[in-house]
């Protein structure tokens, strides 16, 4: 692997892509503790913008596995971080998460809010998958009213 290559954040991208695939399947424990190791690698190289990436990957699986409490605090310090970078862009699809979290804890009136919030920060730069992921969550909020 690249992280016997010297080249720990290629590890760490690779780790929040097996994750995520991992997530998707249901197999929730790999998915974790891969999630949680390409965080660790994030910090220990000091990349930012690569850390919000994890967090966003590690709150997906907490949420997927009903740790609601602890998926929300992994997007509020991502959301804390990516302020840092100054880059708006990167806060829709984190705004999205918050939406999706708020929607399964049956928050309708927040995750409205926040889908909102997504839609505005998905045409800061007109990122397609933003957006439709933005609208998405509009229509599953408003499903839920």
């Amino acid at each position: 692997m690249a992280e016997y290559e010297g080249v720990p954040r290629n590890v760490a991208i690779g780790l929040m892509n097996f994750a995520e695939s991992l997530r998707q399947i249901g197999d929730l424990y790999p998915a974790a503790m891969s999630a949680n190791r390409a965080l660790l690698i994030t910090r220990a190289i000091n990349n930012v913008s690569d850390e919000v990436t994890a967090l966003g990957v590690v709150a997906l699986t907490h949420m997927a596995c009903g740790a609601y409490p602890e998926a929300e605090i992994a997007l509020q310090r991502a959301l804390r971080l990516q302020e840092s970078l100054s880059h708006p862009q990167g806060k829709s699809v984190l705004y999205a998460f918050l939406a999706q979290l708020a929607a399964w804890r049956n928050e309708v009136d927040l995750a409205y809010q926040y889908a909102e919030q997504a839609w505005e920060f998905a045409h800061t730069l007109h990122y397609e998958a933003d957006i439709v992921r933005a609208r998405r969550f509009q229509g599953e909020a408003a499903l839920l009213a």
